[in-house]
């Protein structure tokens, strides 16, 4: 019974031990995952000739261009969709007036903005600058 259990340790340690050595010549390799898409997520705003908003259009109702070659609209759909805005303003302090007027504009502008809306905003002057996150 002895030599049969001296038998099979010896068995496995032997069937192991090439396993450990292709292990140490052949480090297991990190698994790679390679995407790609050809969708391209595009928010458009159709206005007509006098500037106004055009709504209710249908996807058949307008064409998208990229690069002068017409591009399939693969989906489509209408509503309010989240935006992400960064803002950078030059301040000029010789100007304060239209430092005043510039900053309220904006104020206004981002008073207009949803929940799920975000933005940051960065002011710069030749002494300083100052910046927001999102």
């Amino acid at each position: 019974m002895a030599n049969r259990m001296t038998f099979l340790i010896a068995l496995i340690v032997a069937s192991m031990t090439p396993v450990q050595e292709q292990s140490a010549q052949n480090p297991p390799q990190e698994e790679s995952v390679i995407v790609g898409t050809n969708l391209v997520t595009v928010n458009v705003i159709v206005t007509d000739s006098d500037g106004k908003y055009v709504k209710g259009l249908k996807p058949d109702q307008f064409l998208i261009y990229d690069e002068n070659a017409r591009q399939k609209i693969a989906h489509f759909s209408v509503g309010a969709a989240p935006v992400s805005i960064g803002i950078v303003c030059e301040i000029h302090t010789a100007a304060p007036n239209r430092v005043s007027a510039v900053l309220a504009a904006l104020k206004n502008f981002v008073s207009t903005f949803g929940q799920r809306d975000d933005f940051f905003f960065t002011a710069y002057s030749p002494d300083s600058s100052v910046t927001t996150d999102f």
